[in-house]
């Protein structure tokens, strides 16, 4: 029906000397040809650039987590280590290893290696 319509408008256009409208809607058709080009090229420019982005801030979360593990699994370390020695037997001990003290009643005997030995 619309067709019609058109064709009978086109004719009536042309019966009078008139050009058709049809290049008013070509200039619409390839405005609206060149704003979708520019869309589609916006919109798989943006892709790229997040996929990169994506992509790139993915792996430096994954390095940070690796040494957000290692800093959890050092302090875990030091913890046990300040619990080993703030009791009175962790105390006792450093101070027989380091610092080479004994109780009343026993002999200190200090085994001493040479250097060669030592680095074997």
């Amino acid at each position: 029906m619309k067709r019609k319509a058109l064709e009978n408008i086109e004719d009536e256009q042309m019966q009078e000397g008139k050009k058709p409208k049809r290049k008013a809607k070509k200039w619409h058709y390839s405005l609206l040809t060149i704003l979708l080009l520019l869309f589609l090229v916006q919109l798989f420019w943006g892709v790229i650039i997040n996929s990169a982005k994506f992509y790139s801030l993915r792996t430096k979360i994954a390095t940070l987590e690796k040494i957000n593990k290692k800093a959890h699994q050092k302090n875990r370390y030091l913890r046990e280590e300040l619990e080993k020695y703030t009791s009175n037997t962790g105390v006792e001990a450093l101070a027989r290893n380091r610092l080479q003290f004994s109780k009343e009643d026993e002999t200190l005997v200090i085994i001493k290696t040479s250097k060669q030995d030592e680095e074997e």
